[in-house]
């Protein structure tokens, strides 16, 4: 019999024009999220997304049919996603931001922040959303304690060997496990599901080893580029997703993809001129969910499922380092 594996396929549903290093802190609308119909393909292999969905696409009600026929009628779990920019309340300021530090926002106006997102999320879902996911994969080790007060049950913002140089550049998860993990703060218990990295040498695995220093970063940020593959099909070429794909179940049954909303809209992003390059995302995640069935039994998952199950299988104490990727 194949080996069961679980698959988490995961998109950012959110505005467009977020890959120029431009935050707009003022949306009026999305216009992506209709091109969400494109996943059809996956869809009919199985795949049940996990849609982190951004305030301002909760607040253009013209996203909602579409959010709720990939919810009711593809098993679609919708999620809250912070785009900590331009989610209310937003303080007096430029309208266009090119520098996004999380680790310098006040807690309490990220409190309030992700108070907005749920709000608004409960107004489109008519209960509460548990799931979560924090922009630009920048959950700081202090934000942890904001997710639980939200009632987040369940999170995928850690990106393991990713660190930036400087916290203002981006949060460190460059030792956080490659497989999902349990958090515990205060007495409960959050799930983590990270995006699927895999190290491609022995070198990028280890060095988490190095100091906690400027060299010690600098050498991690510079690895994230050259030594590392993560399970990201809007960048990387379906021989590259197989690899990583390989390398990770050797560790482990769980894979997460991500991409976003924005890259299945033709000239939603810089990398997406076309709908040819739409069309070709599109194949290349469903030649590699092609491949896995050759080899596994693969099981699609959202992320309130994988919890569930990890909750019955898998009770290892919650692990242990250095970074952002747990409280």
């Amino acid at each position: 019999m194949p080996k069961p594996i679980y698959v988490m396929i995961t998109l950012d549903v959110e505005e467009e024009g977020l890959f120029t290093d431009a935050f707009p802190c003022k949306v009026t609308g999305v216009r992506n999220v209709s091109w969400l119909q494109g996943l059809a393909p996956l869809l009919a292999r199985g795949v049940k997304p996990t849609l982190f969905c951004a305030h301002t696409v909760f607040a253009d009600r013209s996203a909602w049919p579409v959010l709720e026929n990939l919810r009711d009628h593809h098993d679609a779990e919708i999620g809250a996603h912070l785009h900590f920019w331009n989610t209310p309340p937003i303080p007096p300021g430029p309208d266009v931001l090119y520098a996004v530090p999380a680790c310098e926002l006040d807690q309490g106006l990220l409190a309030a922040k992700l108070e907005s997102v749920f709000k608004a999320g409960r107004d489109f879902q008519g209960r509460d959303l548990k799931v979560f996911r924090m922009g630009r994969w920048d959950l700081h080790k202090k934000h942890w304690p904001l997710l639980f007060e939200a009632g987040v049950e369940a999170d995928a913002s850690v990106r393991p060997l990713y660190e930036m140089k400087t916290p203002q550049e981006g949060a460190n998860h460059f030792a956080a496990p490659n497989q999902p993990y349990w958090i515990e703060h205060g007495g409960r218990r959050m799930f983590e599901a990270p995006l699927t990295v895999a190290p491609l040498s022995r070198l990028a695995a280890n060095l988490h080893m190095l100091p906690q220093n400027a060299l010690g970063k600098k050498a991690r940020a510079f690895m994230r580029h050259w030594n590392t593959m993560a399970l990201l099909p809007a960048y990387h070429p379906l021989w590259s997703m197989k690899l990583t794909s390989r390398l990770c179940l050797q560790r482990g049954n769980v894979l997460v993809m991500n991409w976003h909303s924005s890259e299945m809209m033709p000239g939603g992003a810089p990398h997406i001129p076309d709908a040819a390059a739409v069309e070709g995302l599109v194949a290349r995640v469903g030649a590699w969910i092609d491949w896995l069935r050759k080899h596994w039994d693969v099981r699609f998952v959202t992320l309130p499922e994988l919890a569930a199950l990890w909750k019955e299988k898998n009770l290892k104490p919650v692990p242990t380092g250095p970074g952002d990727w747990r409280p």
